[in-house]
């Protein structure tokens, strides 16, 4: 049975990663408006976020002779698609359309010889959402687009090229397709994404190697420890979401992430030396700005050299450690490879020579640890070389400093889903207390309604509690995790796979 001492106390709200992201903008992806000879099958193709409501916008054409508004479409009624594309068609000719309106036919530059281009806006109310001129415009022509105007072409269309990018520059991002694309890709770029939490992205085949490996993906996570600490140059960031956690690297792009901040991150999938990467080719990221960082996991030592995996690019905690062997503590410039216990059994700690901590002398007496479990297995099947990274000088305190609940809070009795789960051989627990408990107890029970074992049973005070359940002694199957308190009492499954 753990003692108080034993499951770690968060302040903080912990468990959902939460990251406020501003809507995706709608854009102008693609248009057709000079097919041969009496226009048929025309086409305006938008690109956004799937789901996104259409209530409220409109595609206005404006005359560059004068700037009047010709013609007017209004999508009130319809949704983005799960592909992402809207496709509004002249006809129904058009492959791949989303809904019918003839005025998709737009003028074509030099509309009955005005020696003007034309233009297209999207608008939401009366907004400007995007806009795009296209064809030769003079000093008094009305161009109503933005930056440069797109080509004009026959026959064909014009489209972004990658899909959806948006410079603001209608010249720059828009480019005369070699056929029309309605509803799919304008090719160009990379392909479309696929879109992943970390936990999926750790998923790995039989080898320990990415399961997604080669894939573009898309992923969205808090970064749990800014670009610029483990690298001086590029992009080496570890972000985090309710499901797992990753590594983002790249030479090239240095991107511009502090810790706690939300981010969106494009790339493809690679394996350095059994850590899970996304990087190169079409590597890009997007900063939303500040998130709510997750609190660490408390593991042991044990934990973290055997089961590694299950625990891969997260924050951590250890508590109670003890330098026992590897190299020694590294002076300034160097790395090192330094073991730890807690006395589950060793794991290394991995010293990186661009943090502060090479230039410390290392912690004197028993100590408390937070940082990233990390792995460096440079031979298949990648199964082994998990450690953890510290961060900076402060993810060290003494063993003797106890992290007491912030009392109010918290507001809810609760016990939260385990993770990882299914899982082997170790989970998480978490759960919070909004007062005192004078009788609390956490059991573990089997399908039958025996008890297997009792995690916690004390008084307690209100807050956020983890703890980690390992279950190596037993046997693959669904155990019940109960948590009773005084008069409440809640379950969540568990699932236990070898």
């Amino acid at each position: 049975m753990l003692g108080r001492q034993d499951i770690s106390l968060i302040v903080s709200v912990l468990g959902f990663v939460m990251c406020g992201l501003a809507g995706g903008q709608i854009v102008i992806n693609e248009i057709y408006y000079d097919s041969p000879s009496t226009d048929v099958g025309c086409f305006t193709e938008l690109k956004g976020p799937p789901g996104t409501s259409l209530n409220g916008y409109v595609l206005v054409g404006i005359n560059g002779s004068g700037g009047g508004e010709y013609a007017t479409i209004s999508l009130t009624g319809h949704t983005i698609p799960s592909d992402g594309y809207f496709v509004v068609a002249q006809d129904n000719t058009v492959p791949n359309y989303d809904m019918i309106d003839a005025a998709a036919d737009w003028q074509n530059a030099n509309y009955q010889g005005t020696g003007e281009g034309d233009n297209v806006v999207l608008r939401l109310s009366s907004t400007t959402v995007d806009a795009v001129g296209y064809g030769t415009f003079t000093p008094s022509g009305v161009f109503a687009g933005e930056g440069e105007p797109a080509p004009d072409v026959a026959n064909t269309s014009i489209g972004r090229v990658p899909d959806g990018i948006d410079s603001n520059n209608n010249a720059a991002d828009f480019a005369e397709l070699a056929a029309t694309t309605p509803g799919v890709t304008n090719g160009g770029g990379p392909p479309e994404p696929t879109v992943y939490d970390c936990g999926e992205l750790q998923q790995d085949d039989p080898n320990g190697a990415p399961l997604h490996a080669g894939e573009y993906v898309q992923v969205t996570a808090i970064a749990i420890v800014a670009n610029g600490v483990f690298d001086t140059s590029g992009t080496n960031i570890y972000i985090q979401d309710d499901f797992g956690g990753v590594n983002v690297h790249n030479f090239d792009l240095t991107a511009t992430v502090a810790e706690g901040d939300c981010v969106t991150v494009l790339g493809t999938v690679t394996n350095y030396n059994g850590l899970t990467e996304v990087d190169d080719p079409y590597f890009d990221y997007t900063n939303h700005g500040p998130g709510t960082m997750p609190s660490p996991v408390l593991l042991t030592t044990q934990v973290i050299a055997a089961n590694g995996e299950d625990y891969e690019a997260t924050l951590a905690r250890l508590e109670n450690c003890a330098i026992v062997g590897g190299d020694p503590w590294p002076s300034s410039g160097n790395n090192a490879n330094i073991l730890i216990d807690d006395g589950s059994g060793q794991c290394t700690m991995r010293i990186d020579k661009d943090t502060n901590i090479d230039e410390w002398g290392g912690p004197t007496e028993a100590f408390n640890l937070v940082g990233i479990v990390t792995q460096y297995d440079f031979t298949s099947p990648y199964t082994e070389g998990y450690q953890i990274t510290p961060r900076r000088m402060e993810d060290f305190a003494p063993s003797s400093d106890v992290i007491a609940p912030e009392t109010g809070v918290v507001r809810d009795f609760k016990l939260l889903p385990l993770y990882p789960n299914p899982f082997n051989p170790g989970t998480t627990i978490s759960f919070s207390l909004p007062s005192h408990v004078r009788n609390l107890k956490l059991s573990v029970f089997d399908v039958t309604g025996r008890l297997v074992t009792v995690l916690y049973d004390a008084p307690a005070a209100p807050g956020e509690y983890i703890t980690n359940w390992n279950a190596a002694g037993l046997a693959s199957g669904t155990y019940f995790v109960t948590l009773n308190a005084d008069d409440k009492s809640s379950v969540q499954q568990a699932v236990l796979v070898k």
